[in-house]
């Protein structure tokens, strides 16, 4: 075991020199000091095959770079992974944020149940936000299609109060389910 002063010493003496070492790498302030600290501890994990061959920096020169190139491998195959990924998924909707059509023609009946069903639980959590007045009014006019002066009947309102209540309900609603990631246009 490594006493904690020689740790210290070791990590004070070479950190600089080793972010330095990153940084002319390319790597930013937080990947740069993440590479150095996974030099530290692979380091101390394998230092028993530190062999007084090298000056120590040399050595930890040597696995920086090493941990340089995995890391460096690693972003590059989730880059890529990510943008072919991305650019499947972007395929599928038109300049809008709406499914293209042929997107639209593709989708299974299960999918586009799917879709509608979490649509739906969206709304539900939505209508559940609004007054119980703005609720009935919402969904008189919108889910049953009654009129407005049935409507208004109904819940002892005016017809210019009917359309206040209807124009935040739907404001309150498009803000809701935008919060929620759905597209209102």
């Amino acid at each position: 075991m490594i006493p904690a002063e020689a740790i210290e010493a070791l990590i004070g003496r070479y950190t600089d020199n080793l972010l330095r070492a990153a940084y002319s790498l390319g790597f930013p302030d937080a990947e740069a000091e993440e590479l150095v600290q996974a030099t530290f501890v692979a380091y101390f994990d394998g230092g028993s095959r530190f062999e007084n061959r090298s000056k120590i920096l040399t050595y930890l020169f040597g696995i920086l770079y090493n941990k340089a190139r995995e890391t460096l491998r690693s972003q590059a195959r989730h880059e890529s992974i990510d943008a072919s990924i991305d650019a499947q998924f972007e395929a599928h909707f038109d300049g809008e944020e709406h499914w293209n059509k042929l997107s639209e023609e593709l989708m299974t009946e299960v999918e586009k149940k799917a879709q509608s069903s979490a649509i739906g639980e969206r709304l539900e959590e939505c209508l559940e936000s609004l007054t119980s007045t703005m609720r009935m009014a919402f969904m008189m006019r919108e889910v049953e299609g009654y009129g407005s002066e049935d409507i208004c009947t109904v819940l002892g309102l005016t017809s210019s109060n009917l359309g206040v209540t209807l124009f935040r309900a739907r404001n309150k609603l498009r803000e809701c389910l935008t919060s929620k990631g759905i597209v209102i246009v």
